[in-house]
């Protein structure tokens, strides 16, 4: 399993890409230039104009949005959604709050709420666990 964007703390995905290395041996990281790269991953150093390069052969993305709007997700989205079509799936972690009654009054489900949207909204094959 390999995954790209992993530049933020957890939702880590330095940590994520650990764990991945570890678990399933192998694991890739979209890293920004100057980024940490995890331990034992392969990392590219790149943005998301380097994703269809990153992207190459890999089978699961990991998404963690490390903001509390989704200004900017729809070409993010959309950038995976095009440049890892041969993914299996896109993985978001999002939140135990989207289609609870706090949505409506927390920010961040919303936020979470929103991206789960666009992501339906892709086509993009998906999962979506929450913490």
């Amino acid at each position: 399993m390999r995954q790209a964007g992993a530049r933020h703390r957890l939702g880590s995905g330095s940590e994520l890409s650990r764990l991945l290395a570890q678990s399933q041996g192998k694991a890739r990281a979209l890293v920004r230039p100057g980024g940490r790269v995890p331990a034992g991953a392969d990392a590219v150093t790149g943005t998301l104009e380097d994703l269809p390069g990153a992207s190459s052969g890999i089978d699961t993305v990991f998404l963690i949005w490390p903001f509390l709007t989704t200004e900017g997700a729809p070409a993010v989205v959309e950038t995976i959604a095009r440049h890892a079509r041969h993914a299996r799936r896109l993985v978001y972690l999002s939140s135990i709050g989207v289609g609870g009654d706090e949505e409506r009054d927390d920010p961040i489900f919303r936020m979470h709420a929103g991206m789960e949207r666009l992501i339906e909204q892709s086509g993009l094959p998906s999962a979506m666990p929450t913490a």
